[in-house]
């Protein structure tokens, strides 16, 4: 795998595409590659989608939806400490490969989390995973 993916948290198949994302601390960048390097066992040429808007707080997963967008779940909470938990919907666009995309967010938080962070025993407010179905 190239340098470029030292932590990749999410992955997702679109289109002909592979889009990747990095964890925590990786630059708020959405790459992707052609799906058939990696048929083809070649190893990946990646290109990138540059979002200015975005902060890659502890990005954890990708999705696409039926819609031609990508959802990036922007909600890892090891220490159960976030308040800005987020699920950045943005553009699957992948026709340049450096684009400022204005995204849409949708914030959420655990309703019964009271304490940040509540006591070890208690840290159950963290997600790494997710996935889109049916909208």
């Amino acid at each position: 795998m190239p340098k470029l993916l030292h932590e990749v948290s999410g992955i997702e198949y679109e289109e002909g595409k592979i889009f990747f994302i990095n964890d925590s601390g990786g630059r708020n960048s959405i790459y992707y590659a052609d799906a058939q390097q990696l048929t083809k066992g070649r190893r990946l040429t990646l290109k990138h989608i540059v979002d200015s808007a975005l902060t890659n707080h502890d990005w954890e997963d990708l999705a696409s939806g039926e819609d031609g967008e990508l959802y990036v779940g922007d909600f890892g909470n090891n220490a159960n400490s976030r308040h800005n938990l987020a699920i950045y919907i943005t553009e699957m666009d992948s026709s340049s490969s450096s684009k400022n995309l204005i995204p849409s967010v949708l914030t959420f938080r655990y309703p019964d989390q009271k304490e940040f962070p509540p006591p070890p025993s208690n840290w159950n407010y963290d997600c790494e995973a997710f996935l889109y179905y049916h909208d």
